[in-house]
């Protein structure tokens, strides 16, 4: 496997995590780097072990640390109807979640809240197209707040929503109530967890036409029959 080039990130709460080895906040870097991409990491605890000369048992236990800290998530990959092992995905999960006083003490952010009330600020009507858009912002958030495109890459939701929620990123910046933590962008993802990409897609949008600052599941109501497919899809 390609050592690529991209930089890693250790966040606070990983370097400081005091029940992390000091060689696992180095994975934890080298995980981020790797999941530049494709927004998640496919090496192998053999390319590991190769690189850091240790045991792939050794390797596997770095890893278990870090998943049960919360700070990753491992995915298993199946090849088309079989239990064979295709791959295995490693995404970023939110190093924030050990910081939950500093978040509500440094950051109060709205979109926790019920707050519907319009920003007097106008919103920028933004005519370019969305696939520039998007290469634009995801470059822009990659070299100022890179976790965030981390976390929202990880997710495994549509091309479409994560498009809209880049776009609802750089429209709280623009109103000068930036999004600064993974934290906030899970609590809009959660919020619609129950109603569908579709049904969240037009709350953001309906939460920016109508310059708000949070986004609400109940801004639009979905019909029986939507809920209905929904849970079919996804179960209770």
């Amino acid at each position: 496997m390609e050592r690529p080039g991209y930089y890693g990130i250790l966040p606070a709460s990983i370097r400081y995590d005091k029940n992390l080895k000091p060689m696992e906040k180095i994975m934890y870097s080298e995980l981020t780097a790797l999941s530049n991409k494709n927004g998640y990491c496919n090496a192998t605890n053999s390319y590991f072990a190769e690189l850091y000369e240790v045991s792939k048992n050794t390797v596997s236990l770095w890893i278990s640390d870090l998943e049960k800290a919360g700070y990753i998530k491992t995915k298993l990959i199946y090849e088309t109807g079989t239990k064979v092992i295709k791959e295995r995905r490693i995404y970023i999960a939110d190093p924030i979640t050990k910081n939950d006083d500093t978040y509500h003490e440094k950051e109060v952010d709205p979109i926790t809240k019920n707050d519907d009330t319009p920003i007097t600020k106008n919103r920028e009507d933004n005519n370019t197209s969305i696939n520039n858009t998007r290469l634009i912002l995801k470059e822009k958030y990659k070299k100022e707040k890179p976790e965030l495109i981390y976390f929202i890459a990880s997710q495994g939701i549509s091309k479409e929503y994560e498009d809209k929620l880049l776009e609802f990123l750089e429209y709280r910046r623009k109103i000068k109530k930036p999004i600064k933590t993974v934290r906030a962008i899970n609590c809009i993802l959660n919020e619609f967890r129950n109603t569908g990409e579709k049904h969240a897609i037009s709350c953001i949008d309906f939460a920016m036409d109508r310059e708000y600052i949070g986004v609400k599941a109940d801004y639009i109501k979905i019909s029986k029959t939507q809920k209905a497919e929904i849970e079919e899809k996804w179960g209770d």
